[in-house]
C-alpha cells in the first residue's frame, strides 16, 4: 500500500469535479474489504503523517510546525494481468493508484 510521495511524469492522474471527488467512500486509513473489480475510493496520504520540520515565524521567530494538507489519491481495484483465472475471474487483483486532481 505504497503510494508515491510526489507526483512523477510516470504517476497516474485523474481529474474529477467535487460532486465525483464527494461521491467516493475514504478509506484514508484502511483498505476496503471487498475486492470487486472497478471498486474505486480516495485516500489522503497525509492523513497520519506528523510535521516533517518546523519553520521559524517570520514576525516573530517562534517555531511553527510544518503540517502537510491533504493529497488525495484514488484507489481502484484492477485484474492482474499476470494472475490466473479461476471461473473467468482473476485470483489476484492489483490496487491501481491515481492522483486526483479536482476540476
Amino acid at each position: 500500500m505504497f503510494l508515491p510521495d510526489t507526483l512523477t511524469s510516470s504517476a497516474r492522474t485523474v481529474r474529477l469535479t467535487r460532486r465525483e471527488f464527494d461521491a467516493l467512500p475514504e478509506y484514508s486509513t484502511t483498505i476496503p474489504t471487498g475486492t470487486t473489480l472497478g471498486k474505486r475510493w480516495r485516500r489522503n496520504v497525509n492523513a497520519l503523517r506528523r510535521p516533517c520540520c518546523s519553520h521559524l515565524h517570520i514576525f516573530d521567530g517562534t517555531r511553527e510546525p510544518d503540517f502537510r494538507g491533504p493529497e488525495w489519491w484514488m484507489g481502484e481495484y484492477a485484474p492482474d494481468p499476470k494472475a490466473k483465472l479461476k471461473d473467468g475471474q482473476p485470483e489476484t487483483i492489483l490496487i491501481v493508484w491515481s492522483k486526483v486532481i479536482l476540476v
